[in-house]
């Protein structure tokens, strides 16, 4: 496997994930270790390469991740339509290169591009979560489909569509195959949702448009038999 470099900080496991009472081992040294390898715009580093860090099945580091991110330690930089791009949450991120000595005013320059960097508290459901800043947001009269689709998408997986020409295409590919709106967006609930595979790794609309076919034939499958 390809040596990837990080930003090494040695072995200190600052206190706030040392102490923490909800969260494994494995999801400790998972949350070190991501922030290690995360140089500014976010770590990178596959499943598979965590699996083989942690001596861990890949499974169980996609479940480790997914739980990290509910409960708000961990959020979704981007998805460049092969790598998903995660990163510790932003107030703790601060909180390490304030103590580690990691240039914060990097950090804070590839933030200016993502609206991604606020976390909440539902108190209501008494989960931690990411929530998508929306403020730039069409009103519902003005969207298009590629909007409500990518709109569907941020809110389903917690992250922030960056590339929309390549959506556009996407959207308007699965259009003109003939799939409605309810069904591309049933696609990615169930992607985002019930496919570990992609559920963690994040996904855009255009993963959706060459998976989408594979998905209405394992679901009329499942209704004929």
């Amino acid at each position: 496997m390809k040596k990837i470099q990080r930003d090494f900080k040695g072995i200190w496991m600052p206190k706030e994930i040392y102490l923490a009472e909800d969260l494994s081992w494995t999801q400790k040294i998972l949350l070190v270790e991501i922030d290690s390898l995360d140089k500014g715009d976010g770590c990178f580093a596959s499943n598979k390469y965590f699996s083989v860090f942690l001596h861990k099945s890949e499974g169980q580091i996609a479940n480790a991740i997914s739980e990290l991110r509910k409960k708000g330690w961990l959020i979704d930089r981007k998805f460049d339509g092969r790598k998903r791009y995660i990163s510790l949450k932003a107030d703790f991120r601060k909180t390490l290169r304030q103590t580690s000595g990691k240039p914060e005013g990097r950090v804070q320059e590839n933030l200016k591009h993502i609206n991604i960097i606020n976390n909440t508290i539902n108190n209501n459901t008494h989960k931690q979560k990411v929530c998508v800043d929306k403020w730039t947001r069409l009103s519902p009269e003005k969207q298009l489909l590629v909007h409500k689709l990518c709109y569907h998408l941020e809110d389903e997986l917690g992250t922030k569509i960056v590339n929309w020409g390549k959506q556009t295409r996407a959207a308007s590919n699965m259009k003109k195959a003939g799939y409605t709106i309810e069904e591309i967006k049933k696609t990615i609930t169930y992607m985002a949702k019930k496919d570990p595979f992609f559920a963690d790794k994040g996904f855009d609309l255009m993963t959706v448009s060459n998976n989408i076919s594979r998905y209405k034939a394992m679901a009329n499958k499942r209704n004929n038999q």
